[in-house]
């Protein structure tokens, strides 16, 4: 099994990457915040071949995680991080200004 980068979607709700199966395969995903809490758990019955992974990290705060792939007797860990997300100044930053 071959596991590609974490890509993070551009609005940021949502993360996902390639896992590559030489034959089917039950897969356990559990993905750890830096603390080694669980903030992700899903199982999935996967055929061969190239396959993606996605997962929720809408609300996750910026930092380092790592997403574990538990599968037959084997493990592997594909580390990633969030990255502080812009916030726009739109009509939010404009309702709190005060105009002299």
């Amino acid at each position: 099994m071959e596991l590609g980068e974490v890509q993070i979607s551009a609005s940021g709700g949502q993360a996902s990457f390639e896992v590559k199966l030489d034959q089917a395969a039950s897969i356990k995903l559990i993905v750890q915040d830096q603390l080694g809490r669980p903030l992700y758990e899903n199982r999935y019955n996967l055929e061969a071949g190239i396959q993606v992974l996605g997962f929720p990290v809408q609300n996750w705060a910026e930092g380092s995680y790592y997403a574990w792939l538990h599968f037959q007797n084997n493990t592997k860990m594909q580390p990633f991080s969030l990255a502080a997300r812009k916030k726009s100044i739109g009509q939010s930053f404009l309702s709190h200004m005060k105009l002299f």
